[in-house]
């Protein structure tokens, strides 16, 4: 019998493979052997990915920026014939960091730690010169939606103009915005305001719309005196109007675009071949109804803005607001980069150069550095959301308002005191930005079999008893007023349990007709990206419901049970907290104290002294605060948890004795412990790094010189303290006037050495406590170090404790930080019995009130109901008595965040009870 295998242990030819039955059928894996022919190949290419292409952290040790190849083909024709292609590389763009062409997306902490970055790095900034900058959220007008608006200054562009209008902001798919409005005269006329390179014009309404469709007068009259066939004002401004089209000779579609085409050819600068018909229509395209594909879609939304505009003017529906969230969305860094060519300098700087404008009301201040003084500090950047630099300079209040629509999407806690007060505030934690474009060609055909008429059907009977139904700025048709809710319902439901392929970002929002004049009516729906979207539970089918800002003001949302009302409520929060931001809902029992205590929390916590990386020998920022003594807090919020805070702490636990005892401690003033700090309570570091850049030296000197760092032999300037490398060896210490650097001309043979011209040592800084230091609360409540007391000074309890920080009793009913004091009764069970305490706000009420609950257990651990300790004072070594009665203090453990550095580096530290 022959062998089976040869002598290389590989099977034998043999024609078995020919009979079997699986033969030329698909196999469920590749052959390996073949496989194995390319491996080379494809190996050397995955290293080029893996580990030649530049790292993020490289670039930040380089300072250099984080980019990628720009590569573009170029094709054209002649009479419609394909000539060829060409591919070049054009530019190199900022890469976004954690974006899926980033060395750094979907990696395990470990992989990430191994490439030198944190082990929870989320990105979402970008690497220029070294320096992470953020694109910055603005707030914008919701996309394609008709906003009546009353604003008196607009009087003042032109005669017989008053101040109301009809604006829109129509946005194409590739992001690009163009603004519109249409403007109401004193003599009934309509005029459409478009803007083009930065400039405003003005043509009659009527004239747009003869231009977009080849209809009759007679068409453009009936369908503007829709549902108000009995106005005769109304009906009497509209013939005004197509008199004076014909008056002009606009008699039909083409002699208006010819007339419109002859007037706007010199800005257009098209050309000279362009006729003039065809550069009216380049104008249309460019500027009217971008969002819009077809002439009769944007005719039939220029109908409806006309039929809103006449009912703003006659009082038959209220002016909305610019300033409602309801009526924003916002402007997200990747949709700017779409817009944007010039994009590192725009990054490094925040300065938009375009001629359009981009339809922005700002050109500079779009982007910040992402500052990283702490982790609460460097999340914040991510979820602020500013109104704008135009609006900064504004003296009304009213774009500063906390308005109730912003329940859920804004922070009411969370937005700095001073100038930026109401103008930078924060999206809710909850709350999402939508950045998805779902598909939504199908919903036509499914609201039809719903119940809608389309918009080019006859309605029958009287259109007054029909609503309008805009989607995404599109007209579709119209709806019966009895129909509409049922309509409404039946699609929420649909998006809510994924059917008919109904998004589940959806946006759904029935505006009724009301007897007084409200919101002008209709059926919206929206499904654009950047809006503001945030979850709650839809009580029809007990499921999770993603609602906008637009639609939520016409619900019913409770926040708990008692709240829920049958046939009335519809929805309900999905915790009390949801309208904090992630760092408002970090202050423990936030409910208990004073609303502008927990707006200053928000601040301070950001000014903390904490831990702000990991990877500090990689990091080269200008300056990093590191504390020494990192704790976690023993009292402290579900959010505390969720967002892994002890991964990146903020502060240290402190045991703090709430007396009035040395003089030293009034108003916000507090002592300090010497003994405690002697021993490393609060220490903290400062890490400086300066890039020293020899290209700008050599481009500073001839054209020939050639620099590069290192010394020269025996050179007496050097004295031994610089390596051979040019640098001083690792460890070493400098002070000023010692050698810093050192680089040679190659071509000249001549070497420049650097001294060190700092005043402070050039080492890594202990930054210790010093009297002037600021120290807070995790309650917005902060008091500066005014004295290190001896410990042998100090009071102490019978048991013998003495504490870090003497603090002023006085400080709680003026600051009115109710909360705090809870926080040290939970604190100080939590150090007795071991137990962390949950501080989320809203966890108690007036039925199960904190101080009870914390006050059995302090009982329960033979403290007292209040948590008093008999005082011995330190100075005379007996205990404090007057007139018989003993004197008790309050001994609590506090955790206390020490606060950025101020000048000469001032430190504050908080401080958790």
């Amino acid at each position: 019998m022959a062998p089976e295998r040869g002598d290389t242990g590989q099977a034998l030819p043999s024609l078995k493979n020919l009979t079997l039955k699986n033969y030329g059928r698909l196999s469920d894996t590749q052959k390996q052997s073949i496989q194995d022919l390319v491996r080379p190949h494809i190996e050397s290419f995955n290293f080029m990915l893996e580990e030649g292409l530049p790292l993020a952290a490289q670039c930040r040790e380089k300072g250099s920026t984080y980019c990628s190849k720009l590569q573009v083909t170029l094709q054209w024709k002649i009479d419609n014939v394909p000539q060829g292609s060409v591919t070049k590389v054009i530019a190199a763009i900022p890469l976004m960091v954690k974006s899926n062409n980033c060395s750094l997306a979907n990696l395990s902490p470990k992989e990430l730690v191994r490439k030198n970055e944190e082990s929870q790095e989320a990105g979402g900034y970008f690497i220029v010169n070294g320096i992470e900058k953020i694109i910055r959220m603005l707030i914008l007008p919701r996309r394609n939606y008709p906003l009546a608006i009353i604003r008196p200054s607009w009087k003042g562009r032109g005669s017989f103009y008053t101040e109301y209008g009809v604006q829109m902001r129509s946005v194409k798919g590739d992001q690009s915005a163009v603004n519109m409005t249409l403007h109401y005269l004193n003599d009934g006329n309509v005029m459409m305001c478009i803007a083009y390179r930065k400039e405003l014009y003005y043509v009659p309404v009527v004239f747009i719309l003869k231009a977009l469709m080849n209809v009759t007068d007679q068409h453009i009259y009936r369908e503007l005196i829709k549902a108000e066939e009995n106005n005769t004002f109304w009906k009497d401004c509209v013939a005004m109007m197509l008199r004076t089209a014909q008056e002009e000779g606009a008699v039909n579609q083409k002699s208006v675009l010819e007339y419109i085409g002859l007037r706007f050819r010199v800005k257009m600068r098209l050309p000279d071949w362009f006729s003039d018909e065809a550069v009216a229509q380049y104008l249309i395209q460019q500027c009217i109804c971008i969002h819009l594909d077809t002439n009769a879609d944007k005719f039939n939304l220029l109908i409806l803005m006309t039929r809103k505009l006449y009912a703003l003017a006659l009082e038959k529906c209220c002016a909305e607001s610019a300033d409602s969230p309801m009526n924003q969305e916002v402007l997200l860094g990747g949709h700017l980069y779409l817009m944007v060519l010039k994009m590192e300098y725009f990054l490094a700087t925040g300065n938009l150069i375009s001629k359009s404008g981009l339809a922005l009301q700002q050109i500079s201040g779009f982007t910040v550095v992402a500052d990283r003084l702490n982790y609460f500090r460097f999340l914040s950047h991510f979820r602020c959301i500013h109104r704008g630099a135009f609006f900064s300079q504004m003296r009304t209040t009213s774009v500063r308002k906390l308005l109730p629509e912003a329940w859920g999407f804004l922070c009411p806690v969370h937005t700095p005191d001073g100038a930026p007060c109401g103008l930078l505030n924060h999206l809710a934690a909850g709350c999402q930005v939508v950045n998805v474009v779902p598909l939504v060609a199908h919903m036509l055909r499914l609201l039809c079999t719903m119940g809608m008429i389309p918009v080019d059907a006859p309605v029958p009977g009287d259109y007054k008893n029909y609503y309008p139904v805009v989607m995404d700025g599109r007209v579709l048709g119209s709806v019966d007023r009895d129909l509409a809710p049922t309509l409404a319902n039946r699609l929420r439901i649909m998006k809510v349990l994924g059917e008919e392929r109904v998004p589940q970002f959806l946006e759904i929002c029935l505006v009724p007709i009301t007897k007084v004049a409200s919101q002008y009516p209709g059926l919206f729906i929206f499904s654009s990206p950047a809006r503001m979207m945030r979850p709650v539970l839809n009580l029809a089918v007990n499921k999770i419901e993603m609602i906008g800002s637009f639609e939520q003001v016409y619900m019913d949302i409770a926040i708990v049970q008692e709240e829920l009302h049958e046939g009335v409520t519809t929805h309900m929060e999905l915790k009390p907290t949801a309208m904090l931001s992630a760092i408002a809902s970090m202050t423990p029992y936030s409910d208990f104290n004073q609303s502008p205590r927990n707006m200053y929390q928000c601040q301070m916590g950001k000014q903390t002294m904490g831990t702000p990386v990991h990877a500090f020998q990689h990091r080269t920022d200008n300056k990093l605060y590191r504390i020494q003594t990192p704790q976690s807090p023993l009292v402290r919020p579900a959010s505390h948890d969720f967002y892994i805070m002890d991964e990146y702490p903020l502060g240290t636990n402190a045991i703090v004795a709430v007396i009035s005892y040395t003089g030293y401690d009034m108003e916000d003033a507090m002592v300090l412990n010497k003994a405690s700090y002697e021993r490393g309570f609060a220490h903290g570091s400062i890490y400086k790094a300066q890039f020293v850049n020899l290209e700008p030296k050599s481009q500073d000197r001839t054209s020939s010189s050639n620099l590069q760092f290192g010394t020269l032999p025996d050179d007496p300037r050097i004295d031994g303290r610089l390596d051979a490398d040019g640098f001083p060896p690792l460890g070493a210490h400098l002070s000023t006037g010692d050698p810093y650097y050192s680089y040679i001309d190659t071509n000249t043979g001549e070497a420049v050495v650097k001294k060190y011209s700092n005043l402070e040592a050039g080492i890594i800084d202990d930054r210790n406590p010093i009297i002037g230091d600021k120290f807070s609360s995790r309650h917005g409540q902060k008091g500066i170090c005014s004295q290190k007391w001896p410990v042998e000074n100090m009071p102490f309890s019978e048991s013998g404790m003495t504490p870090d920080i003497i603090f002023n009793p006085h400080g709680f009913p003026s600051r009115m930080t109710i909360g705090m004091m809870i926080e040290s009764m939970a604190g100080k069970s939590a150090a007795l019995n071991g137990h962390v305490y949950d501080a989320t706000p809203f966890t108690f009420s007036e039925d199960d009130s904190a101080i009870d609950y914390f006050g059995k257990l302090l009982v329960k651990w033979v403290e007292g109901i209040n948590g008093l300790v008999l005082e011995v004072q330190g100075f005379r070594g007996w205990f404090n008595q007057s007139q018989g009665f003993k004197s008790y203090l309050r001994y609590t453990p506090v955790y206390l965040p020490l606060t950025e550095p101020h000048p000469y580096d001032l430190a504050i530290t908080t401080l958790y009870p």
